[in-house]
């Protein structure tokens, strides 16, 4: 690979490892780091780094799995002018490898967590490829962006498996949201999906059975944490989480009365940002709990 300038080190990071990424699995990190109560900065400094580099080490793989569709539909042009196909794959096993010192180092627990890490990412691009396949394509990145990087913060913070177990269900949760939230990135995109034969939910059923699908699983999720609260597994304060799901109805609303490609992106934004401050709203809740501040 050539000596790179700035400008050209800026393009291989925005399309090559897709740091935008991790304004999604970073607070997801951040959560399960409060879950584990030990607010040690240094486990959560840790927690982060895995998570950052497994993913974007994910996203340069996905890349190199996708260099020649790529290059057939003139995508990421300035990309490929820049690095290598071998350049770009030994840079995802690097960034692989950086979590490796924790295998030797890190408890038992997050040893597995890492290693189930390792096999969904390279699972989505290679191997099972589930990116091709319809459900599994959501299932996979929301597993990624939710519950295992929730693992990484709690597991770089505490071994405690009861403890986990307590609160395994705000992983559940994210995990669940994200599954009813990621479809609405695809609405303003079917045209090309559709040329290049990606099976996304609004390409293959149509945007009525995709906001039906959309909306049966995040009313579900919601539902679900309100019966939690209702049967005192948890505590009232996280009912607090619930102005997300008005936020993401009047999202979901947006899309079913629009064909705009405009409204579907400013659609998208909302229902990212309504993700966020899920992650948020839990983290400050449990915070607010283990430090006393609320009973």
């Amino acid at each position: 690979m050539r000596t790179l300038n700035f400008k050209d080190l800026k393009v291989v990071l925005n399309q090559a490892l897709i740091p935008i990424i991790l304004v999604v699995v970073l607070p997801s990190a951040f959560l399960g780091w409060v879950a584990a109560g030990t607010f040690d900065l240094a486990s959560l400094l840790a927690g982060l780094f895995i998570i950052a580099t497994m993913d974007m080490a994910g996203n340069a793989l996905n890349n190199v799995a996708d260099w020649k569709v790529d290059e057939l539909n003139k995508k990421r042009l300035e990309l490929h002018r820049l690095v290598t196909r071998k350049q770009l794959l030994a840079l995802s096993l690097f960034l692989f490898l950086c979590s490796f010192p924790l295998l030797i180092i890190g408890n038992l627990y997050l040893k597995i967590a890492i290693l189930i890490g390792y096999l969904v990412a390279c699972n989505y691009s290679i191997g099972l490829k589930t990116k091709n396949h319809l459900l599994l394509n959501y299932l996979t990145i929301a597993l990624y962006y939710g519950p295992l990087a929730f693992l990484y913060g709690f597991l770089a913070s505490s071994a405690d498996i009861n403890l986990l177990a307590s609160v395994s269900w705000m992983a559940i949760f994210i995990f669940l949201i994200d599954i009813g939230f990621s479809v609405t990135k695809d609405y303003e995109d079917v045209d090309g999906d559709r040329q290049e034969n990606k099976l996304t939910m609004p390409v293959v059923y149509g945007k009525k059975w995709s906001l039906i699908y959309q909306f049966a699983i995040i009313n579900l999720t919601y539902l679900s944490v309100s019966a939690l609260v209702v049967i005192g597994i948890i505590r009232t304060w996280y009912l607090l989480v619930l102005p997300t799901y008005f936020i993401a109805m009047y999202a979901l609303y947006g899309v079913s009365s629009t064909d705009s490609k405009e409204r579907f992106h400013t659609c998208h934004n909302i229902i990212r940002l309504t993700a966020l401050l899920g992650r948020f709203l839990l983290a400050f809740i449990a915070w607010a709990i283990y430090s006393q501040i609320v009973t």
